[in-house]
């Protein structure tokens, strides 16, 4: 038998009756803690106490209440002091659009775009002209081998590649042609544009060209993108700011537009091409848009804006009794409450406070006696009364 108790497989015992005088004990326990007055009362209290905490008392509104579109119920409402009319919400917010779209934009300007250009087109010449060599020696070398010139022939290819300046074929062409034809003449005239390499006169109109648009000034936004008639450019170093109209200023392909036009009245359209090209490989927007000056320049105009439009003085009828209450008629009613709520004294505030309070105790006690007269089976079982008050919170 013993082995089996062990296995756990002996015939269960019988648990023994409880004393009765446990028993009784542990459900006058239950029944205390269940129905305790003192329970119930503690469990009111901190009901009570949540809500008079969430009561707000910084401020003194007023709690009558009115829509835009409704007769206005109470007696006619008169200014009982001047107060300021207040802007309304959608007013402010107009205002604000309107400043940031017609703040212009702040630009600045960056001096070493210059010498970045210089030195990009001082670069292109430099690594071209090995290019040129090549080409020359292989189209005057006609009275040499087929092998040399094919030997001739490769290093050009080799030369071009190894440059990798970015010019197509159509670019390439005409400033090949015209090193060539001036190698083969053995001399040029630098007093003469046309008995000069096509390079020269290409540089030379480049320099001016891009010296002429960088003074005029380049965006570096494309002006699709700006809302504004007017620029604010400003330049650290000389620390002078300007207003310039956008009309009177380029964007990146404007400048571009430009330079095409004008290399295409100075050259024929071949040299135009390669001109063109090249300028678009060193050219870039030397005023830069300035993002932190910009919005520091908005915000500066917005902390300017008026709260006010205006002032309702002593005396002055707001709304008759019977009146719709408009848009207008609203924003008096709210910048009356407003300044009541400025002008109100602490005793005044302190007053609504109390108010506030008696008016929650108030409920709060019709609410319990409530639950003890109609429901008494809720109001007995404090779990029952605890969930109740929970869910009314």
């Amino acid at each position: 038998m013993k082995i089996l108790e062990k296995l756990g497989l002996a015939r269960k015992k019988r648990p023994g009756m409880p004393a009765i005088g446990e028993k009784k004990k542990k459900e006058e326990d239950s029944f205390s803690l269940k129905h305790s007055a003192y329970i119930k009362g503690l469990i009111f209290l901190i009901f009570l106490g949540l809500l008079i905490a969430s009561i707000p008392h910084v401020s003194f509104k007023d709690t009558t209440n009115y829509s835009v579109g409704e007769p206005w119920r109470n007696e006619d409402l008169t200014a009982p002091f001047t107060f300021a009319l207040k802007k309304s919400p959608s007013e402010l917010e107009q205002e604000k659009a309107s400043i940031r779209q017609h703040t212009p934009p702040i630009f600045h300007v960056n001096h070493n775009v210059r010498i970045r250009v210089q030195s990009r087109l001082d670069s292109l010449f430099r690594e071209m002209q090995p290019v040129l060599q090549s080409y020359a020696e292989w189209q005057n070398s006609t009275k040499a081998s087929k092998s040399e010139r094919l030997k001739d022939s490769l290093q050009f290819v080799q030369a071009r590649n190894e440059a990798g300046l970015g010019l197509s074929d159509e670019a390439w062409q005409p400033l090949l042609d015209s090193y060539a034809k001036i190698s083969a003449q053995g001399k040029q005239d630098a007093n003469d544009s046309r008995n000069r390499f096509l390079g020269v006169n290409i540089r030379l109109k480049l320099e001016h060209l891009v010296n002429e648009l960088l003074d005029a000034g380049i965006i570096n936004l494309n002006k699709e993108e700006l809302s504004h008639a007017e620029i604010t450019v400003r330049d650290p170093r000389d620390r002078t700011e300007r207003t310039y109209n956008l009309s009177n200023v380029k964007d990146l392909q404007e400048a571009r537009d430009y330079a095409k036009y004008q290399l295409s009245r100075s050259f024929f359209d071949e040299a135009a091409t390669s001109a063109y090209q090249i300028f678009n490989l060193v050219i870039e927007p030397n005023w830069v848009f300035n993002a932190t000056d910009t919005q520091a320049r908005i915000n500066d105009a917005l902390s300017t804006i008026s709260q006010t439009k205006g002032a309702v003085a002593q005396g002055q009828v707001i709304i008759r009794r019977g009146d719709i209450i408009t848009k207008e008629k609203y924003n008096m009613l709210q910048s009356l409450a407003e300044a009541r709520a400025e002008r109100a004294s602490e005793y005044e505030i302190l007053l609504r406070y109390v108010g506030d309070v008696l008016a929650i105790i108030a409920i709060v006690m019709v609410f319990f006696m409530y639950l003890y007269l109609y429901r008494r089976s809720i109001y007995e079982d404090n779990a029952m009364f605890l969930l109740v008050f929970w869910l009314s919170r």
